[in-house]
């Protein structure tokens, strides 16, 4: 959904089998590059493998933009997590306070504003 709700952004997807770890999305905008991290979660857990914590963590301490994007369908709502959370929020889940938090009808913009910052 992402790549058609934000179409001025160029997108790679990336397939999960093509190195363990790396992130679901590549954005490039404006000439700035990050990686995004897709989840569901229905509760407070989020599922995370010990590859995308090393990925978004070492990403993060080389200097690069990454962010885990967790869409609850039931509250119909979207949270954006810096990856540089991942600790915590292997640790302790939602209760970590996301950079972003979108109800329905989403605000695409304010997204795309948010992950370029």
């Amino acid at each position: 959904m992402i790549k058609q709700k934000l179409p001025d952004v160029h997108w790679t997807r990336l397939e999960s089998w093509a190195s363990q770890g790396v992130p679901d999305c590549n954005g490039f905008y404006r000439g700035q590059e990050f990686w995004i991290e897709l989840k569901v979660s229905r509760s407070n857990r989020i599922s995370l493998s010990p590859f995308q914590i090393s990925w978004h963590y070492t990403r993060y301490r080389a200097g690069g933009v990454t962010f885990v994007l967790i869409s609850d369908p039931d509250r119909r709502l979207l949270e954006l997590y810096e990856g540089s959370k991942v600790h915590e929020l292997r640790d302790i889940g939602r209760r970590v306070t996301p950079l972003l938090k979108l109800s329905s009808p989403y605000d695409w913009s304010k997204l795309l504003e948010t992950l370029i910052k």
